[in-house]
């Protein structure tokens, strides 16, 4: 059963700006066209290339057609709420974002540069789609040994742990502190993901391995695992919704004493990383005092320049990953996957990835009802011999481990087991900042 998220204060702001748009837009948009003369000489106009428009929002702009376009819209921090409104109104199904400055609406397409050209507007930019990474190694990244004195005390416990994903499925190794769901807008009161990518991530960062007798086992068992599901059963989402999420990351961070978030995902970078909405929504919780970690991507096959966004930030952590030879404690013959991105970034060239760890071929947790399952049988982990007290496993006790586990490989799982690395660290020494972090983990 799904329960209605309490949102009335929100619901009523968005239907305010809805009923707003309807009585204003046509006023506002035709009032400045007239000012200045007709919207088609505008979007051919030399201004056009001046006003702060992304490539994609230009070309629509210049289109001149009524077609709706969905637009991320970056607001002046110093921009007065009644201008913001007064923006939002040339749109509908708008969706305010007040911890990022931000906003998420539908416009028509001739109406782009008149919101471009309001003075609360910094940049507008058409939304782009987010996928969750998947391609579909403990000694090489030196866990502490399951009941040793680090593992028992530096677990990360009292922590929370932010998975932005596909959600977190109910899974006997991972108790999921808080769920809440951006995809479908209401609330399931059980953990729920349909995809399974976000399990797994959660598997491999905070996994206690105790339904694989510790065979498969996470870093930071101890940690409170927040799921805000914002990839589909499918692993697609959508830029603002992702925002939304971190949005609501922002302002409950410290109700969850959140410290860490994981974001497996991204878009193609088609700006600069100071326009790029994801960009500067990751750096604004960044800035409050949660580690962002994100996957690099899997392009690396397609060369250099292939680092997704938002991992193209020079704040927060990127990762790629890097295959285990399996030679136990020789770690030369260690090597960058084929497929994890290769920097440097897009626009900026920033030197990314920030750190590499292991990603090929990872066996973690998976939801019951993950869609993987049944697309990718062949990965269902083998139940280890350990699971079974007899060293053979029973017939039940074999259904019930493959249930439970999946093998993986990508920049996602890399970036999972930096994540619950960060949270033991900061378990260890809770006054870490974000930069500290990310510096102590490059240098080691």
């Amino acid at each position: 059963m799904k329960r209605t998220s309490k949102t009335l204060v929100v619901a009523l702001s968005v239907l305010a700006l809805l009923v707003g748009s309807a009585f204003g837009a046509a006023r506002f948009g035709s009032d400045r066209r007239a000012a200045r003369g007709t919207a088609r000489q505008v979007a051919t106009g030399a201004d056009l290339a001046r006003l702060p428009l992304g490539p994609a929002a230009r070309e629509a702009a210049r289109s001149n057609d009524s077609r709706r376009v969905r637009v991320i819209v970056q607001f002046n921090r110093s921009a007065r709420w009644r201008m913001r409104t007064r923006a939002m109104r040339l749109g509908a199904g708008a969706e305010l974002f007040s911890e990022l400055d931000m906003a998420a609406l539908s416009i028509p397409a001739h109406l782009i540069d008149d919101l471009a050209r309001s003075p609360a507007v910094r940049f507008v930019s058409i939304e782009q789609p987010v996928v969750g990474f998947s391609e579909a190694a403990r000694r090489t990244a030196d866990v502490p040994q399951i009941g040793s004195y680090y593992d028992a005390v530096y677990n990360g416990g009292g922590f929370g742990l932010a998975i932005l994903d596909s959600g977190v499925g109910a899974h006997v190794d991972i108790p999921v502190s808080f769920q809440k769901d951006f995809v479908e807008g209401s609330d399931y009161d059980y953990p729920y993901d349909p995809f399974g990518h976000g399990t797994h991530i959660a598997g491999i960062a905070t996994g206690d391995g105790w339904a694989s007798n510790y065979a498969h086992w996470g870093l930071a068992w101890g940690a409170d695992v927040i799921s805000l599901r914002v990839l589909d059963e499918n692993g697609m989402g959508t830029e603002s919704t992702v925002i939304k999420a971190l949005d609501w990351l922002k302002k409950h961070r410290a109700e969850y004493n959140i410290r860490v978030a994981n974001l497996s995902l991204g878009k193609a970078v088609d700006l600069p990383a100071a326009n790029d909405p994801l960009v500067q929504a990751v750096e604004k919780v960044w800035d409050a005092g949660v580690v962002v970690v994100v996957s690099a991507g899997n392009y690396g096959r397609f060369g250099n320049g292939t680092i997704t966004s938002p991992g193209n930030s020079r704040k927060v952590i990127t990762v790629g990953s890097l295959t285990d030879a399996g030679t136990g404690d020789d770690f030369g013959d260690d090597y960058v996957s084929t497929y994890s991105s290769r920097g440097p970034t897009r626009f900026d060239h920033v030197v990314k990835p920030d750190l590499l760890a292991p990603g090929n071929r990872v066996v973690a947790a998976i939801s019951a009802e993950a869609a993987m399952k049944a697309g990718m049988p062949e990965r269902l982990a083998p139940c280890p011999k350990e699971y079974d007290p007899s060293g053979t496993p029973s017939a039940e006790n074999l259904n019930f481990c493959k249930a439970d586990f999946f093998e993986m490989s990508g920049t996602s799982m890399a970036a999972a087991l930096v994540s619950g690395t960060a949270i033991r660290m900061i378990g260890r020494d809770p006054t870490l900042t974000p930069a500290t972090v990310k510096a102590r983990l490059m240098k080691s």
